[in-house]
């Protein structure tokens, strides 16, 4: 009996072992096949990644970056609206709100609501981290809350339920509210290339800003840009739309003694009269005025005064109109002792190209004073997003470009992060008490702002550079393949910045589109017009709107259709003295100015309550 009750307990122990080792067989068998699935999606994901750096189009780039996120199976993390980065409660509370108004046709109550959120970043909705979980958009609810409001600003353009003046002054304050967004081009040399790619992806994508500004090498891309008009852009894409003659005219050989005996003689490495027949022949005598009356792109080009006491400057059509475009381009490119201070040139009333300022008012290098003016920029255009793209090989090295890292790499990741912060904030706090206790030599006065000014925007888009381009930084494209490579490179870190963009010029664009509808509301009105001539009409708490005068593009339109320049001087006097918004006033002098010289408003309207379209 006692064998019988140990075998039997023998037997059961048995069994439990072998049903243990079965359920840990299974255990272990799902895990590797988990294991074997994950490795699987990795690899098939980092070849998909791998194919997406070297795509040539973005639609390439969007059909391999979707089927990316499948892979990870992003789906989930969209529709789940939570996450600690934005306030995802409220948006979902304006979302809703902001429909049912709209279903509804309250256009007052979403008035207010758009009014009491005249900004961009509602709720956090633009945190950076919220664009980098998958390739293409974020959370749905951030894409529904901003589909709602871009569908509740085109329901205001078109209801019935306001005058075309409530309308108007509704986008024009909202507008100046929410602000603009300006491309920024920095300096870099032969890097300075990569720009076209950047100009070119935004372009394609309807997401390149009117107002752009460049410094050093990215003065020359953006007068490029800002000389042309819109449509004609797509030729500055090829690999022949810039002409290279100046640079090629040189015989190769002996070009380093050249270089040298120059150097000892003059004082610089490069022959700065090679420049300017390079930017003339592609730019042409056009001054800052000319060029916006015929583009409407708003060229910014920096300078930086040679003398220690010489102020650094943002030329553009209203603080420099006259002066000729290619002549601030090689003053911004002038290098010390590479091509050297230049002057500034411009035109005068007799349309003779002479010395804009005194002979000893020389110029260097723009990105020795501003690589990024972004705070003129604020001042001169109610600018308050800036688009980036930085090539400066002093920079480029060094930026944190927010991309993602296998999960063995980040903590050797995050320590580097870390360390470059450091010596960053380091370096720039040792300087920064040198310049305020004046012990550095008046000489380097200018040149600590090298190490002291901000290098990223907004949004910043940064290349990866080849080793090559660094030993020629000073070098030009020598053949197409170059052209391309770097138009190329461009374009492919422009790539997976795109959706960002979008959503962060989402609200402007929206405010935009509509403004635009009411412009052609307004030129199709057949409303009652009040004659400007009459001096007795009172105009008591009215909304002037003037179809010609709302903003500087439209001066300038209306200008070119009346074909009444006479002088480039009376030209930009014109567009200086009206500039400005005019949502409200109870002043005549406004129009009795119009009057003088020669121009008439395209709609003045009665204060009426009863006003409608």
């Amino acid at each position: 009996m006692v064998f019988g009750l140990i075998a039997h307990f023998i037997e059961v122990i048995t069994n439990e072992i072998v049903e243990d080792v079965q359920i840990v067989k299974e255990v272990l068998a799902y895990h590797i096949s988990e294991f074997s699935e994950y490795r699987y999606q990795q690899k098939e994901m980092r070849k998909i990644k791998q194919k997406m750096n070297y795509c040539d189009s973005y639609e390439e780039w969007v059909s391999y970056s979707i089927q990316h996120d499948s892979l990870k199976d992003i789906t989930l993390w969209k529709k789940d609206p939570t996450s600690p980065n934005y306030n995802f409660e409220y948006i979902q509370h304006l979302r809703d709100q902001l429909k049912s108004d709209r279903l509804n046709k309250n256009v007052l109550k979403i008035i207010h609501t758009l009014r009491s959120h005249a900004f961009r970043n509602i709720g956090n909705i633009l945190d950076p981290l919220l664009y980098k979980e998958c390739f293409n958009g974020t959370k749905d609810l951030i894409e529904d809350f901003q589909n709602e409001i871009d569908l509740c600003i085109q329901y205001i353009a078109s209801t019935s339920q306001l005058s075309v003046r409530k309308k108007m002054e509704f986008f024009i304050e909202m507008r100046h509210a929410v602000g603009r967004t300006a491309l920024v081009l920095s300096g870099g040399g032969l890097m300075g290339m990569y720009h076209v790619g950047v100009v070119k992806t935004l372009y394609e994508q309807k997401l390149l800003p009117r107002i752009i500004s460049g410094s050093s090498a990215g003065s020359i891309i953006a007068a490029f840009i800002c000389t042309r008009k819109y449509e004609e852009l797509p030729s500055l894409f090829l690999t022949d739309g810039i002409n290279w003659q100046a640079f090629q005219k040189r015989d190769p050989k002996g070009q380093m003694i050249r270089k040298l005996k120059r150097f000892f003689k003059e004082g610089v490495l490069l022959d700065v009269k090679v420049l300017y027949e390079f930017t003339r022949q592609n730019i042409g005598d056009i001054t800052f005025q000319e060029a916006y009356d015929r583009t409407g792109f708003i060229l910014n080009i920096t300078v930086t005064g040679q003398g220690t006491h010489d102020n650094d400057r943002v030329l553009n059509y209203l603080s420099a109109p006259n002066v000729i475009i290619w002549s601030a381009v090689c003053c911004s490119c002038g290098i010390p002792y590479i091509y050297g201070p230049s002057d500034l040139l411009c035109k005068n009333e007799k349309d003779e190209i002479v010395l804009y300022l005194d002979k000893k008012k020389k110029f260097v290098d723009g990105s020795i004073g501003a690589d990024l003016p972004m705070h003129r920029l604020s001042e001169f255009f109610n600018v308050n997003s800036f688009i980036v793209s930085q090539t400066n090989p002093w920079v480029v090295p060094f930026m944190d470009r927010g991309e993602k890292h296998p999960i063995v790499y980040l903590p050797f990741v995050k320590l580097f992060n870390i360390i470059r912060k450091l010596l960053n904030s380091e370096l720039k706090h040792r300087v920064q008490q040198l310049s305020d206790f004046d012990l550095l030599p008046g000489a380097l006065s200018k040149w600590v702002n090298i190490v002291l000014q901000t290098y990223v925007g907004h949004i910043t888009i940064a290349p990866v550079p080849r080793w090559s381009d660094y030993a020629n930084v000073l070098e030009v494209p020598k053949s197409s393949d170059d052209f391309e490579h770097f138009m190329l490179g461009g374009a492919r870190k422009t790539f997976s910045k795109i959706p960002y963009i979008k959503a962060y010029m989402r609200y402007e664009n929206s405010l935009t589109r509509g403004y635009n509808k009411i412009k052609q509301q307004l030129a199709e009105d057949s409303g009652p017009i009040i004659p400007v001539q009459d001096p007795d009409e009172s105009y008591d708490n009215e909304s002037i709107f003037m179809d010609a005068f709302e903003e500087e593009e439209d001066i300038r339109d209306k200008r070119i259709s009346l074909g009444k320049s006479k002088s480039i001087y009376e030209d930009s006097k014109r567009v200086r003295n009206f500039s400005f918004i005019i949502p409200r006033t109870k002043s005549k002098e406004v129009l009795e100015k119009l009057n003088k010289i020669g121009v008439k408003p395209a709609l003045v309207r009665k204060n009426s309550s009863s006003s409608k379209e």
